[in-house]
């Protein structure tokens, strides 16, 4: 279990800030990139960035399915180059990297605790109820308080480029936030999921960490985040540029247990197979 010494990262992270404090110091290197999704052009998409104060792109929860584009190409030249990376991705998408790349000692991955994507289509239809212009500064699935300690809340927050305005309505008044958090509407492959497990594609996993009442010394009132280390290369990543984390050891067939993503994938609902067709009618 962790969180950020970092307050600043932590206040603008979904859970435990752990991907943000790990990057920041990653880009202390020379010649280092991140590569993460962000919400761009309204879309959300992968991006890769040099400059620390770009993280805050790459930071808090994206539920719904990132298009990659040509980054799996730039990573490559990149690397070619003698530059580092680090990716940041759900497993499949770590694991697709890795396909693409094959082994590279520069290259460090971080896998989610993912509990599945839906289409960008309907979230692109579904911002569409809060106006004509999707011109987003920001889309944002969670928050916490800024002043004082709070977990993440499911709220929908947007805004509006031009006019500045500001929209943040809880998850269960949004449709596509409520179907999502109700396992409704992911891809038909998130629900027969390869990765759903504890034999993680990543260097390092990280996610919400569901077993934190267990451990109440621990920040109880605060996100924190499940960290797993997978690989020698993920305690080389922790080691050396966790500095900025505070953690402790727990037990992870209870983190399990808690989180049914690192036991089984979602089970799909019946009603699945026609959900997408009333959302297109």
């Amino acid at each position: 279990i962790a969180i950020s010494k970092d307050k600043n990262l932590y206040k603008n992270s979904a859970s435990g800030g752990i991907f943000a404090s790990i990057g920041s110091e990653f880009l202390n290197c020379e010649n280092s990139y991140i590569c993460g999704a962000a919400f761009l052009d309204g879309m959300v998409k992968h991006i890769l960035i040099s400059d620390k104060n770009d993280i805050k792109l790459l930071q808090n929860s994206k539920y719904v399915q990132s298009y990659m584009g040509d980054c799996f190409e730039k990573i490559r030249d990149y690397l070619k180059q003698g530059s580092k990376i680090l990716f940041s991705g759900t497993p499949c998408q770590v694991n697709a990297l890795r396909t693409f790349i094959g082994n590279h000692d520069n290259l460090f991955t971080i896998d989610l605790i993912c509990h599945g994507v839906p289409s960008p289509e309907f979230f692109k239809k579904d911002l569409q109820i809060y106006g004509k212009n999707t011109d987003y500064k920001y889309v944002l699935f969670r928050k916490k308080h800024q002043i004082y300690k709070s977990k993440g809340n499911f709220f929908l927050t947007l805004k509006q480029e031009r006019s500045k305005k500001v929209v943040s309505v809880p998850y269960n008044r949004d449709p596509y936030f409520k179907l999502f958090m109700e396992g409704k509407i992911f891809r038909y492959s998130c629900y027969n999921c390869h990765y759903a497990n504890l034999n993680r594609v990543g260097d390092i996993t990280i996610g919400d960490c569901d077993s934190s009442s267990k451990y109440p010394d621990f920040h109880k009132d605060e996100a924190t985040s499940t960290v797993l280390i997978n690989t020698e290369k993920g305690r080389i990543l922790f080691q050396f540029y966790g500095g900025l984390i505070q953690s402790k050891p727990i037990d992870i067939q209870i983190e399990a247990c808690c989180n049914h993503q690192l036991s089984h994938a979602f089970e799909m609902p019946p009603e699945r197979k026609d959900i997408y067709l009333e959302i297109k009618e």
